[in-house]
């Protein structure tokens, strides 16, 4: 048994969760099972029931040495931390137990004590990051595997959807729906299971720009569109595999190195960081992405949405 030990919230996001859920998934495939270790948050537990994942609630600020017990309960041979931020004393706990250490994007002191430290989305500065073996780049990046049955090339601008993450901590769909009833450009609007601003959403729609609340599959959803406005996360690599180009807005500040990286690769226009968009802005990258969606497309058909999966399983093998 391997233990997947995450935290989600509304200011955090659902990404670490979707990110173990999918990890999980590949894990069982190659006969290697997982349990997830989750604090209290209602919206994950409930996404986790509905797929049948094993899982447990824990309290993340427990200052007692809680992960031993995890671990002789459920005979693990691994620990594998899906957090941001975890302590020196968590990451000691770990090693003291006996069992690899591997952790995801993680930025604090825990992560010197692990044995893999996986962190998809640097490309640049790895200088911050810490471990005895670091793994950067997308490479290592996990998508669904439901992105095989969707992908296709686009070839016009029809059908556009705005998804700004599971709970879109700053309310960025807000900004970015004001920003299109500016142009007068349709669009349907996504939100995660943790988005907390539904009421002044439902002000500012109307019939050109239809909701769409916690969809069964993201990547069924998308299939129907031709571009997408997302973060700068895992969800336009994924889009970008399944043939659907974005337009990258930062929620977070190191979101703009991904966006940054996507145009560059040419499968995505990067349009600012939240704080910084503007009219102008979302009009040209509108107008570029009418004039280029089917180059950006192929682009980004050219990935294996399987290769960073396969990749950090591999090496998970290699630990234990």
């Amino acid at each position: 048994m391997l233990i997947l030990c995450v935290e989600a919230s509304h200011r955090k996001g659902l990404g670490h969760l979707f990110r173990a859920m999918t990890l999980c998934r590949h894990l069982e495939v190659e006969n290697l099972p997982c349990h997830l270790l989750i604090n209290h948050h209602p919206p994950s537990l409930r996404l986790l029931t509905e797929r049948g994942i094993r899982h447990s609630v824990i309290d993340l600020d427990d200052p007692s040495p809680w992960e031993r017990d995890w671990i002789d309960r459920l005979g693990a041979r691994a620990w594998i931390d899906d957090r941001h931020d975890t302590s020196e004393a968590h990451g000691l706990r770990i090693a003291a137990a006996g069992i690899p250490l591997v952790t995801f994007d993680d930025r604090g002191p825990g992560a010197a004590h692990a044995d893999l430290h996986f962190a998809p989305l640097v490309f640049n500065d790895r200088t911050r990051l810490r471990g005895r073996k670091i793994f950067t780049g997308p490479e290592f990046l996990i998508l669904t595997p439901e992105i095989h049955d969707q992908r296709r090339p686009r070839k016009q601008l029809q059908q556009l959807i705005v998804s700004l993450g599971g709970s879109d901590t700053y309310g960025v769909t807000l900004k970015v729906l004001r920003l299109l009833r500016e142009l007068d450009q349709p669009a349907t609007i996504h939100t995660g299971p943790a988005f907390a601003h539904r009421n002044e959403l439902q002000r500012l729609a109307d019939r050109p720009w239809p909701i769409l609340e916690q969809v069964d599959s993201l990547a069924a959803t998308f299939a129907g569109f031709d571009l997408a406005i997302t973060g700068g996360g895992v969800t336009p690599f994924e889009a970008n595999a399944a043939g659907l180009p974005c337009l990258v807005v930062a929620n977070e500040d190191f979101e703009v190195e991904v966006g940054e990286y996507l145009q560059q690769r040419g499968s995505s226009l990067f349009l600012a960081h939240h704080e910084q968009l503007s009219v102008r802005q979302l009009r040209l990258g509108l107008d570029i992405a009418q004039q280029t969606l089917e180059t950006m497309s192929r682009r980004g058909l050219r990935q294996n949405p399987d290769r960073g999966a396969m990749n950090i399983v591999r090496e998970i093998r290699h630990v234990l």
